[in-house]
């Protein structure tokens, strides 16, 4: 009797599972155009955060950095929809008025917002998003690198629970397994990553 009432249990939790991956891919069909836009919004946002990490290593004494917010980041934004301060959650007429408060913020709030895509709609995989437009596949995985230790904790076991439920390219999650090892692997680790990596057309990761 309690092995008929665990199978029942199992089987509707697989249901339930399928019941809630269908009605994401449903979401994410209707509101694709929403979560690529959003991605792309997200990705030049870090691009300029590890543009401006470079400048923090050199002397950045003369840097003005709420002159080059308003006239750089702001200016430059790809996706005018959405607005960076407001998505920084800084009050109206409110700006980051240092470099590194602007990266801390836009890692935060990154991972933040790739959780709740996660959430709504399954991981944002180039198997899902390819149909509608292409994608890098590191792109989404790069947020989770730059992710503070607290929110790989978050998103570890959720990257896990999509990888299982078919979300995620063998590349993606790879990718993925880097992010939450802060790039620090075993021999062993580094081996069974690079074939997969070159299997792909990626090179390797050195380790010492």
């Amino acid at each position: 009797m309690k092995n008929y009432l665990t199978l029942i249990i199992l089987i509707i939790t697989s249901s339930s599972y399928c019941v809630a991956q269908s009605n994401k891919d449903v979401l994410l069909d209707r509101d694709h155009e929403q979560v690529i836009e959003r991605l792309k919004f997200m990705n030049y946002l870090s691009d300029i955060s590890m543009k401006l990490k470079a400048t923090l290593k050199k002397d950045s004494s003369l840097f003005n950095f709420p002159d080059y917010y308003r006239d750089s980041i702001v200016e430059n934004n790809p996706i005018l929809e959405l607005d960076i301060s407001s998505y920084l959650d800084y009050k109206e007429n409110k700006i980051p008025t240092s470099v590194e408060i602007f990266i801390d913020r836009v890692y935060e709030k990154n991972a933040f917002t790739l959780f709740n895509i996660i959430r709504g709609y399954g991981y944002p995989s180039t198997s899902r998003l390819n149909k509608f437009e292409k994608i890098d596949p590191y792109r989404a995985t790069f947020i989770i690198t730059m992710a503070s230790d607290k929110w790989k904790h978050i998103l570890y076991p959720i990257i896990e629970e999509q990888n299982k439920l078919g979300n995620m390219t063998e590349l993606e999650y790879t990718f993925c397994k880097v992010a939450f090892k802060n790039g620090i692997l075993s021999k062993k680790e580094s081996i069974a990553i690079d074939k997969v990596l070159n299997a792909h057309g990626y090179r390797g990761i050195k380790v010492d």
